[in-house]
C-alpha cells in the first residue's frame, strides 16, 4: 500500500511540479491511549515511508510519554 501511495505521489508532483504535503489532522482525538501507542510507536516506520511532506497531529499525552523521545531518534 506504501508502494501504489508512493507512486502516486511521484505521479502527482510530477503533473504539477508542486510538492505534495499530506495533513492527518485529528489524529489527537485518539481517545484510547494504546490506539495512539498502536498508531504512533508500533507503526511509525509506516508513517515514515511515504515520500511526502507529513504533518501528523497527536494526543498531547505522548508528547510527555517515555516512549516518545525515543522514537523521534528513530524517524
Amino acid at each position: 500500500m506504501i508502494s501504489r501511495i508512493n507512486d502516486l505521489i511521484i505521479e502527482i508532483e510530477g503533473q504539477s511540479k508542486k510538492n505534495i504535503v499530506i495533513i492527518a489532522d485529528d489524529l489527537d482525538k485518539l481517545t484510547r491511549f494504546i490506539q495512539a501507542e498502536d498508531f504512533f510507536y508500533k507503526n511509525h516506520r509506516l508513517l515514515t515511508q511515504i515520500k511526502a511532506h507529513a504533518i501528523y497531529t497527536f494526543p498531547i499525552s505522548l508528547g510527555f510519554d517515555v516512549k516518545f523521545s525515543t522514537c523521534g531518534k528513530r524517524l
